[in-house]
């Protein structure tokens, strides 16, 4: 059971920006695709910002506002476990596939959204208002699978809430170290056993070492003599 946790945060922000966006953009298609008085006399394709700027002004205020709340509740959220070990470290700790998984997929709409956003510029800067208009969009809409990406990363915040269960300094979890707790496999709980039956055989088989002087006899264990006729 995942439960109500940071993950949540993420996901509400995408859900308004997203909601925000499907908004805006049906209201102009359902209006007749009006033209604004912002937009260009060749221009046919609104920006997001001409529609917004229109009738659904708080619309676009409050999606804005909202999604801008808890994406950085997201990032507080991931800065504040980890450090409490509740989430893994997010540097030098490739072992963890979830750390690779968040890495490739946040690096992936980086990309895009790289690339969109030369072409909108690019097709700003030559006045082609319509295919930058295109792209302003598409931009917004990369956005919020980036946003979405963050529950990748505060979902394993759910499984951490025992101390035993929160991640150490070197990466891994903290029963791992005392030896118990649901992260001990079978494999760990078997070398425990080797070490402590190794550690039990080394203090029974100690050599004794018996001499007598004057009369007196000692026996040495582990260089400690010890007098048998005192």
């Amino acid at each position: 059971m995942w439960g109500v946790s940071y993950w949540i945060f993420p996901v509400i922000s995408g859900l308004c920006w997203l909601g925000m966006l499907m908004g805006l953009l049906i209201h102009w298609n359902v209006d007749g695709k009006p033209h604004y008085a912002s937009m260009d006399e060749t221009q046919t394709i609104a920006y997001i910002s001409d529609v917004g700027a229109q009738s659904l002004k708080p619309l676009f205020i409050a999606g804005s506002v909202v999604t801008t709340v808890f994406l950085d509740l997201s990032f507080l959220s991931e800065r504040f476990l980890r450090h409490q070990g509740r989430l893994a470290r997010n540097t030098n700790f490739r072992q963890h596939r979830i750390l690779r998984i968040s890495f490739w997929i946040k690096l992936f709409f980086i990309l895009i959204e790289i690339a969109l956003a030369i072409a909108f510029g690019v097709c700003s800067r030559t006045e082609r208002y319509n295919p930058a208009a295109v792209l302003e969009w598409a931009i917004a809409f990369v956005f919020t699978f980036y946003v979405f990406s963050f529950f990748i990363d505060l979902l394993p915040a759910v499984r951490t809430k025992r101390h035993e269960q929160r991640f150490g300094k070197d990466g891994e979890p903290l029963g791992q170290h005392f030896g118990t707790g649901p992260n001990e496999t079978a494999m760990q709980m078997e070398q425990n056993d080797g070490m402590s039956n190794m550690r039990d055989s080394q203090q029974t088989m100690v050599g004794e070492d018996t001499r007598t002087v004057n009369n007196v006899t000692y026996k040495t264990r582990e260089g400690v003599p010890i007098g048998s006729n005192f």
